[in-house]
């Protein structure tokens, strides 16, 4: 089993989406993660919406989301189109702004991994880049 740091792994086409710069900051030279919080209900999401999706209110505003989080749920997936690295890990991190966030995990050795573990949310440069500026990828990595 090849154990493969995304940072260190090409583009694959189950590295999840691509972020675009509203979706990603700079902090202290780090790069984060940017949800939303509504202002009427309190709703907070990622990715960040220009609508609340539970009270319909087009009043949300930017919430930087924290480096680091809770394991809540993961996964390893074993069977895939031949094209993916198998197998790779999947899990929901519950973050301290109270948003829970879905995306790889770093490696898929269970052995690193177990539920409320503290976990960290990477941020890297996705390769490439075309008219609409950067893109980004995130992955949990063991804290």
């Amino acid at each position: 089993m090849k154990n493969t740091q995304l940072s260190e792994a090409p583009s694959a086409p189950h590295e999840g989406r691509l972020l675009g710069a509203a979706d990603v900051m700079s902090a202290g030279g780090e790069l984060q993660l940017v949800g939303c919080r509504c202002r009427q209900c309190d709703a907070r999401m990622f990715p960040a919406n220009s609508l609340c999706p539970f009270c319909l209110s087009e009043e949300v505003e930017a919430l930087p989301l924290s480096p680091l989080g809770s394991l809540y749920s993961y996964t390893f997936i074993h069977v895939a189109p031949p094209v993916w690295e198998v197998p790779y890990g999947i899990a929901y991190v519950d973050l301290p702004e109270r948003v829970r966030v879905f995306g790889k995990l770093a490696d898929a050795d269970p052995a690193h991994w177990k539920l409320d573990q503290q976990v960290r949310l990477c941020v890297t440069r996705a390769a490439g880049a075309d008219d609409q500026g950067p893109h980004y990828h995130y992955f949990f990595a063991a804290a």
